[in-house]
């Protein structure tokens, strides 16, 4: 049996080496963490390009702008402009309704609540909980010529105390599909396996984008490979029959079945590069978290024969490596005397 046992702290870890970005059709800004001004003017951001405003005048360009820390917002951020090119989704379709404050995963699209031409609210804690990070999702018409209509979000966090709000990330998807909240561009591997994001809370088995079939299949609740992770009890057997799915897919709410914080495992198949694509059964012992803390891969295992392996099972010493040791415990003692 082989196995591969590592500590890792990390947003997302890829199982192999040579990182590089994909070049996807999501368009993400992370971390840009802009603040928000507790005053009339607030900021102005243009989406496509990550400029800024504090001007009470607007921005050129711009498509959005939050004011006092975010308890307000308009999507007149360049009075220039002939027509708002920001529609947020909010909690109607009127549009002086307040922003809607989207869960991990929803899908912006379409269909998502929003409105028509110019307008703002005033009170957008009905939805947000000041101090508390939050998203909101929205349609952008980009400035590419064809007039995309693009679907994104925002990671926020609004005040009401005088402190400056903070616009902490966003993304968009640049094609016109849908998205869903909190989806950015993975990395991708050269030979990778598996992509986990977002401190454990998601996940995908994308990892490397030029391959042609996914390498790793996790054990999830269920068949469809948008189902979540399984938390799997040490001892339990990982093999053929572990409940998991075919093709790429991932999922955005892991803590279904895992503890934020806590340890637990996750099974999996695994398609080795050993020139006869064995399919390989093991698990990982991860911690995932929900708070800005990252997550962590612990360890992991799998049996390069095919056959199944129990939950946290690792290789025992072998009788001549046990004789190895004592006779070199013997001799260190030896040599004290």
């Amino acid at each position: 049996m082989r196995t591969k046992k590592k500590s890792f702290t990390a947003l997302a870890v890829l199982l192999a080496c040579s990182i590089t970005h994909a070049n996807a059709a999501v368009i993400s800004f992370v971390d840009e963490n802009i603040p928000i001004p507790a005053n009339y003017s607030g900021v102005a951001v243009d989406l496509e390009t990550g400029t800024t405003s504090t001007s009470a005048s607007g921005l050129s360009g711009g498509d959005l702008n939050f004011v006092f820390a975010g308890q307000g917002f308009s999507n007149d951020a360049d009075e220039t402009a002939d027509a708002p090119s920001w529609q947020p989704v909010r909690e109607g379709t009127d549009n002086t309704d307040v922003l809607k404050n989207l869960g991990v995963g929803v899908i912006v699209g379409p269909s998502s609540p929003s409105s028509t031409g110019y307008g703002g609210a005033a009170d957008n804690f009905v939805s947000f909980t000041p101090g508390e990070k939050g998203y909101v999702g929205f349609s952008l018409v980009l400035d590419d010529g064809d007039d995309t209509v693009a679907f994104g979000w925002l990671e926020v966090t609004f005040q009401n105390n005088d402190t400056p709000g903070v616009i902490h990330s966003w993304a968009f998807e640049n094609t016109g599909a849908p998205l869903a909240v909190a989806a950015i561009p993975e990395q991708t591997l050269s030979g990778g396996d598996l992509n986990f994001v977002f401190a454990g809370q998601g996940f995908s088995n994308d990892a490397d984008e030029t391959a042609d079939a996914p390498s790793w299949q996790p054990v999830r609740e269920g068949t469809d490979n948008t189902d979540v992770l399984k938390n799997l009890g040490v001892g339990v057997i990982v093999g053929p029959s572990s409940p998991s799915s075919t093709g790429y897919g991932g999922a955005a709410d892991n803590f279904v079945s895992f503890t934020p914080g806590e340890k637990g495992y996750v099974g999996f198949s695994l398609v080795l590069d050993d020139g006869d694509d064995t399919v390989a059964f093991g698990w990982l012992e991860v911690t995932f978290q929900n708070n800005d803390t990252p997550g962590v891969i612990h360890s992991w295992a799998f049996e390069n024969t095919g056959a199944p392996l129990a939950v946290a099972a690792i290789p025992e010493p072998t009788q001549s490596f046990l004789l190895a040791l004592a006779l070199g415990i013997m001799a260190i003692r030896r040599r004290r005397l």
